[in-house]
């Protein structure tokens, strides 16, 4: 393999605060900075990335979406038909699921950079296949890039291992927060919803909520979604879920939708 050109994007490396630990500062504590790191590198390829993103983004609002299921549930195929038609995405691909997108390694990051500078004005499906699921630092690199561009969807596969509560990282929490102003669609996927931080779940939009046994997760969708979307919790069959829209939720399989049973 040709050796690697020079790295286009660098993440500067955490500042001392979130070093201890590896975890980012609290997002519900109004005191700590939550500024996105900016991207540092070549300036001229940085804002040619800016200025593609701005003659692309037509302004739509982004949808925070929330996919949760076990193992089996039907997750993973809901998932993949939701994105079917996107056509620009970026995966964080925890589990290499994604074979139909160009997939990178944690080793290939900046021959990743190369491919999405030369692509990004376009159409790309793209996979980042990271070392380790759990380190924020290179999460946080890739919501870096999402942010920047704009524009894009961005799927965050088991985001419950990196996404844990007072662990959102800043250009991530940016995504949510601000993504909206620059076309951004997220899909979070997750098969433990117990223990993300509810920040992530104060910003969806939209969430496929598969059957689970699990005590906690049933708890965490009881507390954030309501009683009326835990009740029809009990009553799905295989792959079925509830597919909760602002507040409004109703049964759903693959090719129909079941009658509204909120009592």
């Amino acid at each position: 393999m040709d050796e690697k050109e020079e790295q286009l994007y660098e993440i500067p490396a955490e500042s001392e605060e979130t070093q201890e630990g590896n975890q980012s500062p609290d997002p519900n504590d109004g005191s700590a900075d939550q500024t996105p790191k900016p991207l540092e590198g070549s300036s001229e390829s940085f804002q040619d990335v800016e200025r593609i993103r701005e003659s692309t983004t037509d302004g739509a609002e982004a949808k925070i979406n929330i996919i949760i299921g076990t193992r089996g549930s039907g997750k993973s195929y809901l998932t993949k038909k939701l994105i079917l038609e996107k056509p620009r995405m970026l995966i964080y691909d925890t589990q290499h699921e994604y074979r139909d997108a160009i997939g990178f390694e944690h080793d290939e990051y900046e021959m990743m950079l190369q491919y999405w500078q030369k692509h990004c004005e376009g159409s790309f499906r793209l996979a980042y296949r990271p070392a380790d699921a759990m380190d924020l630092e290179e999460f946080d690199r890739i919501a870096a890039l999402v942010f920047a561009l704009g524009d894009m969807t961005f799927v965050c596969e088991e985001v419950h291992t990196y996404c844990q509560t007072n662990r959102v990282t800043p250009n991530f929490k940016a995504v949510l927060s601000r993504g909206r102003h620059k076309g951004i669609e997220v899909f979070c996927v997750t098969q433990r919803p117990f223990g993300i931080d509810r920040y992530v779940t104060s910003q969806a939009k939209r969430a496929h909520l598969f059957a689970t046994n699990e005590p906690r997760d049933l708890q965490y969708i009881r507390d954030y979604f309501g009683y009326a979307v835990f009740n029809m919790m009990g009553r799905l069959g295989t792959y079925e879920h509830v597919r909760w829209t602002d507040g409004q939720a109703q049964i759903e399989k693959a090719g129909w939708t079941a009658d509204l049973r909120l009592s």
